[in-house]
């Protein structure tokens, strides 16, 4: 399926330079990945957790992989009941719409939302920056996973330099101690300002959540990926 970053409401209209809404999406691609199994990091919220509310929908096997774990039991709550919701709504159309099912191949001629059970939703704990995290988390994921193929893994958790709250409060202390400096007269050491805050590895904690996190996560899950028989795609998501 071609995959956007856009993320308006299905039926919206904002879908039209991809050829066609969320709606149509979800009508004309989901039988292709029914089943699947996949793995979202960072889906408690934004563009990890909108990923993850589609393959839902789609009939997708889906782990939200979170750095909070009360924030992703919510998450994966949310997206188990707008899945019911949206299963229950679309078993009714099928119904009432008798005349698109028997026009389809008998392979999918039946209505799969009324075949196949509805898909698993789960919550794992797993912080990116954090090697030791990111290996007791596959260790774990391999074990419930056991010879099962993961189809699709959306490494999307990280952090941005305004948006991480360890250096917004390092930059507070900062400008306080150069308020108190300038106060008495004493020099500021302006090098200070560019300290960078590591992560529990000693890694650059930015570098350490976005890239080695990941990079080490998909070594440890490679082999089940490449038991998939979907197609390798590799994706840069980032956007300037």
């Amino acid at each position: 399926p071609f995959w956007c970053y856009n993320t308006s409401p299905a039926g919206s209209g904002y879908g039209s330079g991809y050829g066609y809404t969320y709606a149509e999406y979800y009508q004309r691609d989901c039988i292709s990945i029914r089943g699947q199994n996949a793995l979202v990091t960072g889906a408690n919220r934004g563009m990890g957790f909108e990923i993850a509310m589609a393959l839902a929908k789609c009939g997708v096997d889906v782990t939200l992989a979170c750095r909070n774990e009360r924030k992703c039991e919510e998450a994966s709550e949310e997206i188990r009941k707008e899945e019911y919701i949206y299963s229950k709504r679309k078993t009714i159309n099928d119904r009432n719409d008798g005349s698109s099912s028997t026009s389809t191949s008998s392979s999918t001629s039946s209505s799969p939302s009324t075949l196949l059970p509805p898909p698993t939703i789960s919550a794992m704990v797993m912080d990116t920056s954090s090697l030791a995290s990111v290996k007791a988390f596959s260790e774990k994921f391999l074990i419930e996973n056991k010879g099962r193929a993961l189809d699709m893994l959306f490494l999307n958790a990280g952090r941005g330099a305004l948006q991480d709250k360890q250096q917004q409060q390092q930059r507070q202390q900062q400008q306080q101690q150069q308020h108190q400096a300038e106060h008495i007269g004493a020099g500021y050491d302006t090098s200070t300002e560019h300290k960078l805050v590591l992560s529990p590895d000693g890694i650059e904690l930015i570098f350490a959540t976005n890239y080695v996190g990941h990079h080490l996560l998909w070594k440890y899950l490679e082999p089940l990926v490449k038991l998939s028989n979907s197609n390798l795609n590799i994706e840069d998501g980032v956007r300037e």
